[in-house]
This record gives structure tokens, sequence and C-alpha cells, in this order.
């Protein structure tokens, strides 16, 4: 994996930086968000900069995706894992949502169909991909994004964990068996209570 390019900044684009490596001009693909974050700090040119990178290779095709943090670059990685994303439909989302949103969306305390504010995204498509995020809370985890939102200790009920399942598309059926299966020994955090209500549900 290409992990950054360090050069000189030479040209904006729409959607995308051309960065000077040593005589080397190389193009480099981005998000809206991240893209105006960069003119912003680099509104003179030419201008040293280290951006992170990700390399997309196709059979006639290879372009090279930048980010702005770390974070965003995890949540772009996870969002190509999902069925039918590609490299510019992720950068669409995450134009649309932020990666807490995202981790939101897939631990179940936002309904999947905000997804459908982003360009090409429609109802089966939020659906399939919200419980495709769920795979990855784990590593969303990652980013402290429960302590954030302070509400995610002690603080839950049989009810929340019903509207969390029933916002990542389960029927009402299988939501309840799920519930009956779950160890009456509840999970410390929210979080924690999905993972093991998803784990149930997999195996149904």
């Amino acid at each position: 994996m290409l992990e950054y390019l360090q050069g000189r900044i030479i040209k904006f684009l729409p959607k995308a930086i051309i960065i000077d490596l040593n005589g080397l001009g190389m193009r480099v693909v981005m998000g809206e968000k991240s893209l105006k974050e960069m003119k912003q700090k680099h509104s003179e040119i030419p201008s040293e900069v280290q951006i992170l990178t990700y390399l997309n290779i196709q059979e006639n095709k290879w372009e090279i995706y930048g980010f702005s943090d770390e974070t965003e670059r995890s949540f772009f990685l996870i969002l190509l894992n999902c069925r039918g994303i590609g490299p510019k439909g992720a950068l669409s989302i995450l134009d649309t949502l932020t990666p807490e949103e995202l981790y939101e969306i897939a631990s179940g305390r936002e309904n999947y169909a905000r997804l459908q504010q982003a360009p090409g995204v429609g109802a089966k498509s939020a659906q399939r991909i919200a419980i495709e995020l769920k795979n990855h809370l784990a590593k969303m985890e990652e980013y402290n994004f429960t302590s954030k939102k302070g509400n995610d200790l002690n603080s839950y009920s049989q009810a929340d964990l019903f509207k969390v399942l029933q916002n990542l598309g389960y029927r009402t059926s299988e939501i309840q068996i799920a519930l009956s299966n779950l160890s009456p020994n509840l999970p410390v955090t929210l979080a924690e209570a999905v993972r093991e209500l998803l784990k149930i549900l997999g195996k149904g």
C-alpha cells in the first residue's frame, strides 16, 4: 500500500491536487471536504505537503486517493469493504457523513436511512451498507467515538437494544428471539450488547 506522498502542491483541480515529487507530477484524488481543508492550509502554492494515500489499482488505470487524516482513510477502507462501493462512492459517503455518524449507523443508534443522503445510495443500498458496516464496529471503536457520545455506559435498556436492531433492518420477530437469548448479565456498554446480539442473530 502507498502510505503517503511528500512533496509540493503545485496545482488544485476540482476533485484532486497535483503534487510535484522531485519533478514527477502525481495526481491525487480527494473528497470535497478534504480538498477544501487542503486549500485552506495551502492557500499559497507551491506548498510543501505530506498526505496520507491509498493506491487503487484497476486493470486499465491506477489512481491515488488522498486523505486529511488517518480516521478518514480508515473509514474509506471500511467502506470499500462493503459490496457495491468503489473509491468514488466511499469518498461521496464521507463527504456526506462524518466517521462518527457512520459509527452511529453501524452501532444502530442512528437509522441507516441517513446513508441515503449520499448521492447514489438508495434505500436497499443503505440497509445493506449499514448491515455490512456493523462487521467493522471493533475497528471503528478504536477511534473512541463511544466516549464522545457520553451516553454509552450503564445507560441503556432492552427498548434501546430493540431500537438499535430495528434501525439495522432486523424484523421484530428476529429481534425478540435475539433478546430472549441474550445473557441476563447485560454487558456494560450498549455497543458490547449490540455485538452480542449480532452474534446471536448470525447463528440464526
